[in-house]
């Protein structure tokens, strides 16, 4: 391993902590905030850290790594606030096959489901699967928002 790989490992470890300063230390001291495909970036939105994805991205972290990775995993996880900073930013809600919303239903986040539908994301999936998904989970105010465009 390298100095610089050490380096992106703990730019990657501060993104977890949400640690703001030791961000831009570490950044500033030569880790890559895309390095990784941008794994700061993805774990920073996985834990909610709003600020920290602002900031990793302002410091050059790329949306589009892994797939819109960070979006996939705030709507995983339920970061409202995250989420629709990252669609503001132009993350792609439909990559990955609409991955992040068919989690957000999985996981029971509303709210996470509304705002990617209303940003672009496909509800009408093959064999009515997210419905399936929030039925099978027992998330039934989730079931009936899918199914109400159904209805109109």
């Amino acid at each position: 391993m390298t100095m610089q790989d050490d380096l992106n490992n703990i730019l990657r470890e501060a993104a977890y902590h949400g640690d703001l300063p030791a961000i831009a230390e570490f950044v500033e001291m030569g880790a890559d905030p895309a390095a990784g495909r941008s794994e700061a970036l993805a774990v920073a939105a996985q834990q909610g850290y709003l600020d920290c994805v602002k900031l990793l991205l302002a410091l050059g972290a790329r949306l589009e790594d892994q797939q819109h990775l960070a979006l996939r995993l705030a709507a995983e996880q339920g970061h409202l606030d995250t989420l629709r900073f990252l669609l503001d930013q132009g993350s792609d809600p439909c990559a990955k096959d609409n991955y992040a919303i068919g989690m957000a239903t999985k996981n029971g986040h509303l709210d996470c489901v509304k705002l990617l539908h209303m940003r672009g994301a496909d509800i009408f999936t093959r064999n009515n699967a997210l419905t399936l998904l929030a039925a099978n989970a027992g998330h039934r105010e989730i079931v009936t928002y899918l199914q109400e465009p159904a209805k109109n």
